[in-house]
């Protein structure tokens, strides 16, 4: 089996043998649209049941990988961010890949009160990092707050974007930037038709187990849309192998990554 990960920004995809590729796309400034697809309580116990499960290597491979890949874009600007917010830090997988450099002061930001209290902080003692559990459409931050918000394999999992990127924006200073990735829609494709096959001739039918990504091709529109200028995007791949379906679900559990979709179906 093999699983294939593809994003705009970032998102996870399946195969059939045993490798698996991850398409991910950083986007300066983005948006997407809004409507209630996801169990956000399940997404909280699922994120505060994977911040307990360890040792955190174990399963931060793909999100450190990732959020290193979003620091990079980070580093393509050439301006020194005084105030920066990591919306969806989760274990601190973009502040460990930052430095003095790059950001004074790192605000994290979850909606997960255990992923923030075990999350890793910036490893350089001059970076002061920050930590606080938010809403996923409400951010308790002033107007004008950050140079710099980023966002990392989060916010894929909202319901509101429309909320919520109105939100990132008016903390946001006038000059500031977003940098974020997700998964996108061929994210787990290959799982998700296995799952559907093998379904549909066990039970006559079929059900979701495998959440709903946007398309890439749809980002540049809603960023647009979203009031964001000098939109830009790219897609990336990592190649991840498998031996079995339960080793890649097991990972996904780990990751916080399982579906939350209202729909989905539980066995």
């Amino acid at each position: 089996m093999a699983l294939l990960m593809k994003g705009s920004s970032s998102w996870y995809q399946f195969v059939n043998r045993t490798k698996c590729k991850l398409v991910f796309s950083t986007c300066k400034y983005y948006r997407f649209s809004s409507s209630s697809i996801f169990d956000s309580n399940a997404k909280r116990l699922q994120r505060n049941r994977a911040a307990l499960l360890g040792p955190k290597n174990v399963y931060s491979y793909l999100k450190d990988e990732v959020a290193a890949k979003t620091v990079d874009r980070v580093c393509d600007i050439s301006r020194f961010f005084n105030k920066a917010l990591d919306f969806g830090s989760g274990l601190g997988h973009i502040s460990k890949q930052l430095n003095r450099d790059i950001v004074g002061d790192i605000y994290q930001a979850d909606f997960s009160e255990l992923m923030i209290e075990n999350a890793d902080i910036c490893p350089n003692p001059e970076v002061t990092t920050h930590s606080s559990v938010v809403s996923n459409e409400s951010l308790t931050f002033a107007d004008d707050s950050f140079d710099l918000v980023i966002s990392s394999l989060y916010l894929h999992w909202i319901n509101d974007l429309p909320k919520c990127l109105s939100e990132i924006k008016r903390v946001m200073r006038k000059d500031g930037v977003l940098v974020g990735c997700v998964f996108t829609k061929d994210t787990l494709f290959e799982l998700r038709s296995s799952l559907q096959i093998a379904e549909m001739e066990r039970q006559g039918g079929v059900s979701s187990h495998v959440s709903p990504f946007i398309e890439v091709q749809d980002i540049g529109s809603l960023l647009a849309n979203a009031g964001f200028t000098m939109v830009t995007i790219d897609v990336d791949e990592i190649v991840i192998e498998y031996p079995s379906i339960f080793e890649l679900m097991s990972d996904l559990k780990g990751m916080g990554e399982s579906s939350a979709d209202q729909r989905r179906q539980n066995f």
